[in-house]
């Protein structure tokens, strides 16, 4: 059984070891295991799920991010 444990470790593992994004980890190892886009979204701990956002923000994939918004100075 694949608890939020297991799979952030293995989420962190392929990041570390194939030096790729978050974003790009979660859908390789679904992709190898057959598994839904959605069904790894529940298995996400808080630090991968910020992670995901950071990268998010950083590639400009967000709109609006009301925890990361700079005010214009």
């Amino acid at each position: 059984m694949l608890n939020k444990t297991i799979f952030s470790l293995r989420i962190e593992r392929l990041v570390n070891e194939k030096n790729i994004d978050y974003i790009d980890a979660i859908c390789y190892y679904c992709e190898k295991n057959n598994m839904e886009i959605e069904s790894a979204a529940v298995l996400l701990n808080e630090k991968i799920r910020t992670m995901i956002e950071l990268e998010a923000n950083n590639s400009k994939l967000l709109k609006e991010n009301i925890r990361f918004a700079t005010l214009p100075i």
